[in-house]
């Protein structure tokens, strides 16, 4: 969509002549300080039994969220087209009204026939993300200003097994940081720095 006004409710379908699907509204951002959103993580199992009532109760819970952030771990097993299924049928008339940020987790990768580290290709494929960080880390890496909010989305994955990559994504963060003028920043990232659990803290 091009030209949207801010703190509008806009109404859309999708289709063509003759075959429409139901009418969708969403509204965008405000110019306003604060806001109300959601967070989730790891939906990653029994999705269609469990991951659907989590998801149908956090809209109950906060109606008027401006946005959902999902930090990784969306499915548990990558290039499953059953489990990105589930995942969709969770969401069935949430996905479609409020606007979305996502970063991969761990398994949302896998080791292709020469054990590189690939992205599922689902990602891209479903998912339509700012493509402003890393090369070679679109749309798993990227940063997006809704309202008051700045989102910084690092790919934690590659950051725990490249050392290049992670060496990139810090000068990019630092870059990113040192010219933020949003009166809030939050980083949407799949590994904890500091875990609950013993011997699982990330990033010493």
């Amino acid at each position: 969509f091009d030209s949207l006004e801010t703190g509008h409710t806009y109404n859309y379908r999708v289709g063509k002549e003759g075959s429409w699907s139901e009418w969708f509204q969403f509204t965008t951002a405000t110019t306003k300080d604060s806001l109300t959103f959601i967070y989730m993580g790891d939906a990653q199992n029994d999705l269609r039994s469990r991951w659907t009532r989590v998801y149908r109760k956090a809209i109950q819970t906060a109606p008027q969220a401006s946005f959902i952030l999902h930090a990784g771990d969306l499915i548990n097993r990558s290039n499953t087209d059953a489990e990105w299924d589930e995942w969709f049928y969770a969401g069935n008339g949430i996905n479609s009204s409020y606007p979305q940020g996502m970063i991969p987790g761990n398994h949302e990768y896998f080791r292709d026939d020469k054990k590189n580290l690939t992205l599922d290709p689902h990602w891209q494929q479903q998912f339509n993300l700012p493509r402003n960080g890393i090369s070679g880390l679109e749309e798993s890496n990227y940063t997006v200003n809704y309202g008051p909010v700045r989102i910084i989305g690092l790919n934690t994955q590659i950051i725990m097994l490249d050392s290049a990559g992670r060496k990139s994504q810090a000068e990019w963060l630092e870059n990113i940081l040192r010219s933020n003028k949003q009166k809030w920043t939050f980083v949407l990232c799949h590994h904890p720095i500091y875990s609950t659990s013993k011997s699982r803290d990330n990033f010493q």
